[in-house]
This record gives structure tokens, C-alpha cells and sequence, in this order.
């Protein structure tokens, strides 16, 4: 869940779910957990109706990890750096957009702080908003995206073709003529 409202660590971990769903069982999948994960946050605290809308950044989580597995591109550490960096700079951009245009660039979070700083520096709305996001989406992201490579390492040898360039292979055209 997202430590952000509930402490001072500036980091969402909400990602993590999403990210291992995508990966195992592929990016509609992931959607669909990143949505529930967004609603189980509105109804732990009373449907205030500010966590849905990040949705959209755990739809591009799980379409970014659910795609690199299923395309074998999520089982080296070199993969796992382009996806998890491809993640944070997604749910950045998206979460800068959607802080701006719902919340007029104050989320209520402690990332407000550095978003004002930011604002008095760059003088421009959607930098101040974007530019604190992204190092704390690469922690954040590498976390949850690392987190689900490796419990994608753990599992491959059970799951099989589930997982990484098996998943790819398994669903081509020509692995079905096979078959």
C-alpha cells in the first residue's frame, strides 16, 4: 500500500502486486490488480476518491512488465533495469498529469513539499510536478519491479511456461502448429 499518505517515506509500494501479476499471468491481469490495489486504498480510507485515478499508472505498470515477460524481455538484470526505469518514468509522467489536473499539483502527500520547491526553481506546473516523482518512482518502481523479477526467478522452475520467454514461446503461432 502507499507509504506516502501514511508516513514520511515518499514511496507507493503499490506497485509490487501489480508487477508480479503482470509478469505470471500478463498485463490485463496486472491491470486488473493495479485497479483493485487502487480500490482497496479508497475503501481503507473512506472512498476520498484520490487513489482510483492512479489506475492509469498501474495500467501502464502492468502493460509494461506484463508485455516485457510475455515478449521474454524480464529475465536478465539488464531487462529488469530497462522495465523498471521504463515503469518509473511512465507512472512519473502519469502521476504528474493526473497530481496537476485533479489536484491542481497538491496531492495532500508529503511530495507536496518537494513540488513546491520545485515549482519556486523551474517555474513551470508539470516539471514541479513530474521532476520529484522521478527519483522516488525509481526507487519505488525498481522496488516493486525487482520484487516481481525475483519472485519470477523463484517461481519459474514450478510455473514453466508462465513465466519469461517460455510465456513468449508458448503463445506464438508456430508453437501452437507444433503442439
Amino acid at each position: 500500500m502507499s507509504l506516502v499518505m501514511g508516513t514520511s517515506i515518499p514511496l507507493f509500494l503499490d506497485s509490487t502486486f501489480t508487477a508480479l501479476s503482470a509478469a505470471l499471468l500478463g498485463p490485463w491481469w496486472g491491470a486488473a490488480t493495479g485497479l483493485a490495489m487502487q480500490l482497496v486504498q479508497e475503501a481503507l480510507h473512506g472512498f476520498p476518491w484520490v487513489y482510483a485515478p492512479f489506475a492509469l499508472c498501474s495500467a501502464a505498470t502492468a502493460l509494461l512488465v506484463g508485455l516485457a515477460a510475455r515478449n521474454g524481455r524480464f529475465g536478465t538484470a539488464l531487462d529488469l533495469a530497462v522495465v523498471a526505469l521504463g515503469t518509473a518514468g511512465a507512472n512519473a509522467g502519469i502521476g504528474a498529469a493526473l497530481v496537476l489536473a485533479l489536484f491542481g499539483g497538491g496531492s495532500g502527500s508529503n511530495i507536496d513539499i518537494l513540488v513546491a520547491g520545485f515549482k519556486l526553481v523551474v517555474r513551470n506546473e508539470y516539471l514541479a510536478c513530474l521532476l520529484p516523482r522521478i527519483p522516488i518512482n525509481i526507487v519505488d518502481k525498481g522496488l516493486s519491479v525487482g520484487a516481481a523479477f525475483l519472485l519470477c526467478k523463484l517461481l519459474s522452475p514450478r510455473l514453466g511456461p508462465l513465466v519469461g520467454r517460455a510465456a513468449a514461446q508458448s503463445t506464438s503461432p508456430s508453437s501452437r502448429q507444433q503442439r
